[in-house]
């Protein structure tokens, strides 16, 4: 119901669960200082929650989304992906960017890459200040590509091609995405993604739980 602290409730979750650091007092610290938590078992809870490494994305999807796309069948989907990549780092607002850079620092050359484009570039402008600018540099990114040897001529004037495409996404997909990162990770590491604002007015086409764990 409106006004009944749901937002509140998420994003005290979410400090929780990382258990932040504030003003220098842990998140979990706050609650038992302050003696916030009478119920010995929901404190136990607590604890062993802050305990274990966890990361959290917490989020506004209707912030997040685009203009336009809310009511498209994988509207949800592409802001999950969204925000999964700007979590690692990766550039949010175009996924096949965000896939080169990926594979980039899979095979130990996103570091040369954004050197040999910082040197190509007109204005000497660091990869990551420039790359929202990406449409309006594509012969510098695929001369980049090519000099560090990353891909061929050939190929490299097909990923630029690839880019007037639409992104193909599937759940499975960026399950196995999502995955793939957490299987880098240590043994107990958990991600959540906490989501704000999913209702049936913007997003007709799929529910989701307010909080999905992996």
């Amino acid at each position: 119901f409106f006004g009944s602290g749901k937002s509140h409730f998420l994003k005290i979750l979410a400090y929780l669960l990382e258990n932040r650091e504030v003003a220098g007092k842990t998140a979990l610290d706050y609650f038992i200082d302050d003696a916030k938590v009478h119920d010995q078992k929901t404190l136990a809870n607590m604890k062993l929650a802050a305990s274990i490494p966890n990361e959290v994305m917490l989020f506004n999807i209707d912030s997040k989304a685009k203009n336009g796309n809310k009511s498209q069948k994988d509207a949800i989907l592409n802001v999950f992906l969204q925000v999964f990549n700007e979590q690692l780092g990766l550039f949010g607002a175009d996924f096949w960017i965000a896939d080169l850079e990926r594979d980039l620092i899979a095979q130990g050359k996103y570091d040369e890459f954004q050197s040999k484009f910082k040197e190509l570039d007109r204005q000497n402008r660091d990869w990551l200040d420039a790359r929202n600018a990406y449409a309006f540099l594509k012969g510098t990114i695929r001369d980049a590509l090519v000099e560090i040897g990353f891909m061929s001529e050939s190929d490299a004037d097909g990923f630029i091609d690839q880019l007037k495409k639409e992104y193909p996404i599937s759940v499975e997909s960026f399950a196995k995405l999502v995955n793939k990162h957490i299987e880098t990770q240590g043994k107990n590491y958990h991600m959540a993604f906490l989501v704000d604002e999913v209702g049936p007015v913007s997003y007709t086409h799929l529910t989701l739980p307010t909080i999905c764990s992996v």
